[in-house]
């Protein structure tokens, strides 16, 4: 299944994730199948879930979108990745050289960014 991290504390070693089907599932940094055990906020994740007597979990966690890719990608086309963090908006905004937003000024999720991206 494919999800979204809604939250991740490297302090805590969890967070959650939002599957494709609404429902948050559980992420301990021991179930991720990266080197680096970490996720971002926004990053898309491939994951099994599991039902547990605690509730819904997800393991074997593979990042198939970070921040860190888009970053990249962002860089070989001369723009940067900027973080909006007011409400409503969610997620990065993409601005150019000239300092000029691509995409939505309210903000874009990863996925959106990359597909703009690939433009």
């Amino acid at each position: 299944m494919r999800g979204r991290v809604i939250s991740f504390s490297e302090k805590q070693g969890y967070g959650f994730i939002t599957g494709e089907n609404g429902l948050d599932y559980f992420v301990h940094f021991s179930k991720i199948m990266d080197e680096s055990k970490h996720l971002n906020v926004n990053d898309i994740v491939e994951f099994e879930p599991m039902k547990t007597d605690k509730g819904s979990e997800a393991l074997n966690v593979t990042p198939i979108l970070t921040f860190e890719m888009v970053k990249k990608k962002a860089e070989k086309k001369k723009m940067q990745l900027i973080e909006t963090l007011d409400p409503p908006k969610h997620g990065w905004v993409l601005v150019d050289k000239n300092n000029f937003i691509k995409g939505s000024e309210n903000g874009m999720f990863l996925d959106e960014i990359n597909k703009y991206l690939e433009d």
